[in-house]
């Protein structure tokens, strides 16, 4: 698979309409939920799934002369205390479910029209995984979003070495990657955007699975690890969106970056992926 075809593949798959839904951000604004994509978020119904103490959702109003608030990239805690700003509904329910953009369905939660600003008590400290619970909860309880999931072939790309060998480097223990003059946190990888132009796929003792990850979410389609590399890395592969914007710059795109820079290619097919589909969301019941 030639560049070129992969390039008109990502450009059908939404990743022009995903960079205007960002675009505001502010610099260093991680683009994208994490993905933890786990059974156990969808295993528990209704009546076991743990609820917030108390939760306060609300529309998000930007005040007069403040500029652009910047997107809720994902909930802050601070002991019992999780909120989350300015964040459109797409977004809270790729985090309360654990999957990537891609494997949400249904045209009800693809907008960023309205985004709200949620404040919550989580009692017990909860895990990662209840606090995602928590999340689904809500959902239900202050919009009545009702969900199925269902099987379809989609699009894929597999994640190969290339010809020329892998030039990813294996992590050190004491190892830093910075972003900007930033370090990242180890056992991670992300997308993150530095300017509008300049943006980063990078990975701090980040295994392979974690760097798919965040392939996935970048194309906005399934990447399946097909390297047989192991252990973690450090990486750092600066890209932009797409050179047809007005705002493109000498960055190259992020399937050529990622062959030059980590010596790894991508080729296209189809596999069965599970997708999580909105039914219904409705008007927001306030406090």
């Amino acid at each position: 698979m030639h560049c070129d075809e992969i390039r008109r593949d990502r450009s059908a798959s939404g990743w022009k309409v995903l960079l205007t839904a960002t675009g505001a951000c502010a610099f260093l604004f991680p683009l994208f939920v994490g993905l933890v994509y786990s059974p156990a978020l969808r295993a528990q119904t209704a009546a076991a799934r743990p609820v917030f103490a108390v939760a306060s959702v609300k529309l998000h109003v930007t005040p007069p002369g403040g500029g652009i608030d910047p997107l809720g990239a994902s909930p802050r805690t601070s002991g019992d205390r999780v909120r989350w700003t300015n964040v459109p509904l797409q977004l809270v329910a790729l985090y309360a479910y654990g999957i990537p953009a891609f494997r949400l369905s249904g045209n009800l939660l693809r907008t960023f029209d309205d985004t709200y600003d949620i404040d919550a008590i989580a009692e017990g400290s909860p895990t990662e995984d209840q606090l995602r619970l928590m999340f689904q909860s809500l959902l239900e309880d202050r919009f009545a979003v009702k969900i199925h999931w269902e099987t379809k072939e989609m699009q894929t790309y597999r994640l190969l070495v290339s010809r020329s060998g892998s030039q990813l480097s294996p992590s050190l223990e004491d190892s830093t990657v910075l972003v900007a003059g930033n370090p990242i946190p180890a056992g991670r990888a992300f997308v993150q955007a530095v300017t509008r132009e300049e943006i980063h796929l990078s990975g701090r003792r980040a295994t392979m699975k974690q760097l798919v990850d965040a392939l996935s979410t970048a194309l906005r389609q399934p990447v399946v690890d097909q390297t047989g590399l192991t252990g973690v890395f450090d990486f750092d592969v600066q890209f932009q969106h797409d050179p047809d914007l007005d705002f493109a710059s000498g960055f190259p795109e992020l399937v050529p970056a990622l062959e030059k820079n980590l010596g790894l290619r991508l080729e296209s097919g189809k596999l069965p992926f599970e997708l999580l589909v909105i039914d219904h969301v409705g008007k927001l019941v306030e406090n």
